[in-house]
């Protein structure tokens, strides 16, 4: 299955009916696009491809001019499945990305950093003590350093089985790291009761601080 990238024109909210281009790209098994950004000659598209069998995914980046060829495309994973659920461009036009891998019948954070031409600069996993951590989003800080939220969860795995869910409590989770992909520190938000807690966004404000939302 091909993924579909196109370019629609917005005049004062009203979609017109011509598109600046559409183009279809991927390869064998199913792809997924899921973020795209814009970069200082294009666009750069992420998102995850499937097997044929649907047994793991991969991680994919493609690189397109502002008509949407695509310049280069690349895939990052490994025996086990790799997911993405967010990514940003620096100044460099490095990309960064915020994914989830799937070992050991649990999920655990994983922090990609490509170069401009999407070069593997850097791959960081971070295991929170054997506990699952699902990264929803990234954000760039001060001095090329980081800052990742999600949830991380105790989960009761059963034979056979992924986990128990009716087990499961989710626990709002941040991570800070540097420019090298190093944790800084990491916290997670403990409720009364254990009642769950999660984060889905968070983005810079204009004072310096962060919103988080979840």
């Amino acid at each position: 299955m091909k993924l579909i990238i196109a370019g629609i024109l917005l005049t004062s909210g009203i979609l017109l009916t011509t598109f600046e281009f559409q183009k279809a790209i991927g390869t064998n098994g199913v792809d997924r696009g899921k973020i795209v950004l814009e970069s200082s000659d294009g666009f750069i598209v992420v998102g995850e491809k499937s097997s044929t069998d649907f047994t793991r995914k991969e991680v994919f980046v493609y690189k397109t001019d502002k008509q949407g060829n695509v310049q280069w495309g690349k895939s990052y994973g490994g025996s086990e499945s790799y997911v993405v659920n967010d990514a940003f461009l620096d100044s460099n036009q490095h990309i960064h990305l915020s994914s989830e891998r799937y070992l050991n019948n649990r999920e655990s954070l994983i922090y990609l950093h490509l170069n401009e031409t999407g070069e593997l600069q850097n791959a960081s996993p971070y295991d929170e003590g054997g506990n699952e951590v699902e990264p929803w989003a990234i954000a760039p800080a001060e001095n090329g350093n980081k800052l990742v939220v999600g949830f991380t969860k105790i989960a009761d795995f059963v034979p056979g089985g992924f986990y128990n869910a009716s087990l499961e409590t989710k626990h709002l989770y941040i991570l800070k790291e540097n420019a090298n992909g190093t944790k800084i520190w990491s916290k997670k938000l403990m409720l009364p009761n254990n009642t769950s807690s999660f984060a889905y966004d968070i983005t810079k404000t204009s004072d310096e601080n962060y919103c988080i939302i979840g």
